[in-house]
């Protein structure tokens, strides 16, 4: 609800995410091994790494004030 209440729809990050599969918002070693994965396991693994950045991004994401604040969260590439 915190992030509903800012304006921020999941739709404003994960849909860049999965029309490249993040190869513009994650460090390339990493890209390698979601591609890997999405082509060897299963066509939902890129959903499953979407759901980890949220987590992985708890706190921050708790902390912020502002729509900007969210969007730059995920505008991190580390």
């Amino acid at each position: 609800p915190r992030l509903s209440e800012l304006g921020f729809g999941v739709g404003m990050v994960a849909t860049g995410w999965m029309m490249c599969l993040f190869i513009s918002f994650l460090p390339w070693e990493i890209c390698l091994r979601i591609l890997d994965n999405y082509f060897c396991l299963s066509s939902k693994f890129p959903y499953r790494v979407a759901l980890a950045l949220f987590i992985c991004n708890e706190d921050r994401l708790k902390a912020c004030d502002a729509l900007e604040d969210v969007l730059a969260v995920f505008q991190r590439r580390d």
